[in-house]
């Protein structure tokens, strides 16, 4: 039966884990985040499943493996274990909170190459680590391809032993391999559900297969075609092992070898932080995994999880006397040595024409010379620069902005934007010019854009607005609009 698992949001597991938020459901399991209790309470997703009373020492004994394996793109596990929610007996695992999926951009539109290659290095390298431990992931599929803190991983609560056996009558998914159905998990299962996986990112399809002797794959670009080919063989034997996949992707050769039955499955690869991210461009995710890194899609990851990079572009907090400045943050490798990282622009509106003590003077001016007493050369006259007049868009009884803070932005995220992806954000001032109340007017596509626009927007400061005489309360718009070049804040007043 199909359970109305958000009826249980603030509900609390064994009184630890709070129930935060809904964030997905199926019939057998549902997922909601929470936090783990500590020093600072640490955000976290935590999974129920409702199980057969004779598999749930086998379930928990899974989870408590999973948790003790340690790999860079994989979900790390915290807590498992019971309980009990409106006389429903459950099993409950705590597992690190990722952001967004890959399953939100691909309804959006395909992965370019680059972004494919970007994905399936830190996959493969996880997928060698779980097959030399003699464990399988078992459930490969772009909603198990996350992002976390900048960081594309792996769901890891359906990691099992690869000599374990698989309940026939269980519902099998596209992404399952076919021997599945006989109870059948190994290695190869995992690669047939990668090859899946490669050729749905590319053509936002996945193969068809039933009732054929192989998969029909679309044409895609070399070396993913060859992948693909290797990976979705029917004959679980005859499909190649990661750590050939691996070298195919290195080499980008236009041949691949099929390997030996005996080829080994296991090959670890070098563990290296990865350089994807899922585009933050894409709809608005909902549990699981902003990488990829892929690249967010201008949004679209999104996710858009494309280049993942650990530090963040430094921001900048700046004073301004322009009453409605306008914040352009450029590429950090086009700044020069003298300048900071967020540069502050005045709109071309409030801006006027000047001219320099080296611009041309009027034909009337330039005819006049002022002859010396000493019967030396007459001197040009040259008019004088006008000053540079800023004009104030707001109403005189207006605030002003004092101090303007640029979002903080890492390079990888910036580089996963296509086009513009647009925030706004209502704030309501106090009357001494502080952010009492920030709120979404248009949160974008990405919650990750979203998330740094608003931590920037609570810090920008104002000259209170005016009414007989007295400070009062006033509202502004921030307009963010991020783009791989910068960041652009256009901030408007509302009446006070």
């Amino acid at each position: 039966m199909v359970r109305d698992w958000k009826q249980w949001e603030g509900r609390i597991v064994n009184n630890t884990f709070p129930l935060r938020q809904y964030l997905g459901g199926s019939e057998r399991s549902v997922v909601f985040l929470t936090e783990r209790r500590g020093r600072e309470p640490q955000k976290a997703a935590i999974k129920l499943i409702a199980v057969d009373p004779a598999n749930t020492a086998l379930q928990l004994a899974r989870w408590e493996f999973a948790a003790k394996l340690s790999h860079p793109h994989l979900l790390r596990l915290f807590e498992t274990g019971s309980c009990q929610l409106d006389n429903v007996v459950l099993l409950y695992v705590v597992m690190e909170y990722a952001e967004d999926n890959l399953a939100q951009i691909l309804p959006h539109r395909p992965l370019t190459p680059e972004e494919v290659r970007d994905l399936l290095g830190p996959a493969l390298d996880s997928l060698a680590y779980l097959h030399g431990h003699s464990v399988v992931h078992g459930r490969l599929k772009p909603s198990n391809i996350m992002a976390a803190h900048d960081q594309l991983k792996l769901s890891s609560d359906s990691v099992m032993r690869a000599d374990e056996p698989v309940r026939a009558d269980s519902k099998a998914s596209v992404y399952d391999a076919p021997e599945i159905a006989a109870g059948k998990l190994s290695p190869a299962g995992d690669v047939w559900s990668l090859g899946m996986t490669v050729m749905e990112a590319l053509t936002q399809r996945v193969p068809a297969c039933e009732g054929i002797a192989e998969p029909v794959l679309e044409t895609v670009p070399a070396p993913f075609m060859g992948i693909a080919h290797c990976c979705l063989r029917r004959d679980p034997l005859r499909r190649c092992p990661v750590a050939d996949i691996a070298g195919r992707l290195r080499s980008n050769s236009s041949s691949f070898l099929s390997p030996s039955p005996s080829s080994s499955s296991s090959s670890s690869m070098p563990q290296r932080p990865s350089t994807l991210r899922i585009p933050a461009a894409s709809a608005k995710w909902r549990y699981i995994l902003p990488v990829a890194g892929v690249g967010l899609l201008g949004a679209a990851l999104l996710i858009g999880p494309k280049l993942f990079h650990q530090q963040p572009e430094p921001q900048a907090v700046s004073s301004v006397s322009s009453p409605a400045p306008q914040v352009s943050q450029g590429p950090s490798s086009r700044h020069s040595s003298t300048q900071p990282s967020e540069q502050q622009t005045v709109p071309p509106a409030a801006q006027t024409r000047t001219r320099g003590a080296d611009a041309k003077p009027s034909p009337q001016k330039a005819g006049k010379r002022n002859q010396g007493t000493n019967g030396t050369a007459p001197a040009e006259i040259v008019e004088a620069a006008p000053p540079v007049i800023e004009r104030s868009a707001a109403p005189a009884s207006g605030g002003r902005v004092l101090q303007q803070v640029a979002p903080a932005v890492s390079r990888s995220a910036r580089d996963t934007i296509t086009g513009t992806l647009r925030v706004r954000v209502k704030l309501d001032v106090d009357s001494s010019g502080n952010v009492a109340r920030a709120t979404f007017i248009t949160a974008g596509p990405s919650k990750y854009f979203a998330r740094q626009a608003m931590q920037a927007a609570q810090q920008w400061k104002f000259t209170p607005a005016q009414v007989n005489g007295k400070a009062a309360h006033s509202t502004w718009t921030l307009n963010f609009g991020f783009r791989r070049s910068g960041t652009e804040v256009v901030p408007e007043e509302g009446k006070p």
